[in-house]
């Protein structure tokens, strides 16, 4: 019998994380029609390296936009869930944001033309209490 120990653990936990994500990947592969499981594992590992070093760091960050676009989160999850993904906001967010980096100049100006102008900032307080 096995003595268990943190590394045994640790590692026990990291393979089923490892699994995990393989199915997921291969779920969405599946969904959008990737020819090779194995692309999905290399782009991944690709991913990984690529923000080696910023692990655990993350940038909390609030912003506005109108209540059109808070209803797309919605409409964004159902649609995840119906390909079998379960994804928060901020990965929707960050998913959105991966995808307009990948544009070329000309699509990302097209797409953003889209996008309606707003104020920034925060709502005026209400002074009439």
């Amino acid at each position: 019998m096995k003595k268990k120990t943190i590394r045994n653990t640790l590692n026990a936990s990291l393979k089923a994380e490892e699994t995990a994500l393989d199915e997921k990947f291969g779920k969405a592969d599946g969904f959008f029609g990737s020819d090779s499981p194995e692309g999905a594992k290399s782009a991944r590992k690709v991913d990984r390296v690529s923000h080696k070093g910023k692990e655990g760091r993350v940038v909390r960050d609030s912003f506005s936009f109108p209540e059109s676009d808070h209803h797309l989160f919605l409409d964004i999850k159902k649609k995840a869930m119906r390909a079998g993904i379960e994804v928060n906001k901020s990965e929707i967010v960050r998913a959105g944001l991966n995808l307009l980096k990948s544009l070329p100049p000309s699509e990302l100006k097209r797409a953003l033309a889209l996008i309606e102008k707003i104020k920034t900032g925060r709502p005026a307080e209400n002074r009439n209490r």
